[in-house]
This record gives structure tokens, sequence and C-alpha cells, in this order.
């Protein structure tokens, strides 16, 4: 299901903000694999889409938007880290640089702080665990793991 929003955003979406008529539209494909009709997802849709505006600008980050569906999916842990990872990956390098993970990090917490309605940790909370997960990898490396995010 997640794969499916990917391709939709990836055909349709022209920027990383979404209006609300075009993230009704990606999120419509969830349809089938939430055993919803098609009217009751553009309402849902249209609900979701008011609770990550919070700044009521009209336009939602695709990223926050990305992000949180991949966390309250149904995917196993790892294969979560990999998509949200995967969003992120910017240059398409197959390896995240500390900067694309602390942005991982601080926009799928943000998505989720926006559903759950609680208030997202400062920037700088996002950025520690960035820096402590590559700490952790150059540890892995030093120990004979790759010490990079793949």
């Amino acid at each position: 299901a997640i794969n499916a929003v990917w391709t939709a955003y990836n055909l349709s979406a022209e920027s990383w903000g979404l209006r609300q008529g075009g993230f009704v539209s990606i999120c419509a494909c969830l349809a089938p694999f939430v055993g919803v009709d098609d009217a009751s997802m553009a309402a849902n849709s249209e609900r979701l889409f008011f609770l990550l505006d919070t700044d009521k600008n009209g336009i939602i980050d695709a990223l926050e938007f990305l992000g949180m569906l991949a966390m309250v999916s149904s995917m196993e842990p790892s294969d979560k880290i990999r998509f949200v990872y995967s969003v992120y990956d910017f240059g398409e390098r197959g390896v995240l640089q500390v900067d694309e993970v602390t942005l991982a990090v601080k926009s799928t917490v943000e998505g989720l702080c926006k559903v759950s309605k609680l208030p997202a940790p400062p920037s700088s909370a996002c950025e520690g665990i960035a820096r402590l997960a590559f700490a952790a990898a150059d540890k892995a490396a030093d120990s004979g793991g790759s010490g990079a995010f793949h």
C-alpha cells in the first residue's frame, strides 16, 4: 500500500508541497488496501489533510505525510525504515548523509505529532537522534560493519 502511495505521488506531484486535491488523488490508491469505497477514501483523505495542514495554508508537506504513513502502516519495522530512507535518499546514492537522516527523523516525527495532536520536539532533538544513529553506524563500522545507512 505504501509503495502504491509513493508511486502515485511520483506520478502526479510536482513538488514536496501538496494541495488538498492532489493529496486526495494520491490517497485514492489506498482505498482497496483499507477496504473502503472511493467516496469514503476521499472523505477520510480530506480529514487527514486538515490534520496535517496545521498552519492552515492549504499545503501539506509530502515528506511528513509519507514518513507518518509508513510509521502507522502494518509494514515490518525494518521495512518502514527502509521506505523512509528511500524517500529521503535525495541523491539516489543508496546511502543517507546526516542531514538527510535529520530531515527524515524531523519530518516523520512532525507528521506523527500532527495526526496525534501532540507538540513536535525541537529540531535539535531530531538532529541529536540522527547524530546518535551515525555514531552507532560508525561504531558498527569499527567492528566490521559498513558504518553507513544503506
